[in-house]
């Protein structure tokens, strides 16, 4: 995706490595991200996302878009 001045747009991934995501097999989906890396994307494990049940949450960053 492009800016408006044509810059690559950087994007983040954030997985959830919280103690419910954990338990749900976060650090299988951040091995998998961390395995198959993507240009101009940084993938980040982070603290809980506050979603504990739902997880393993994911959020793709600039969109703000939540998988899990």
């Amino acid at each position: 995706m492009l800016t408006e001045n044509n810059n690559i747009l950087h994007r983040q991934v954030l997985i959830c490595q919280g103690k419910s995501c954990t338990y749900a097999g976060a650090k299988y989906v951040l091995k998998a991200f961390q395995k198959n890396p993507i240009p101009n994307v940084e993938i980040i494990p982070c603290g809980c996302l506050r979603q504990c049940g739902n997880g393993p949450m994911v959020i793709i960053q600039p969109e703000n878009s939540w998988y899990w």
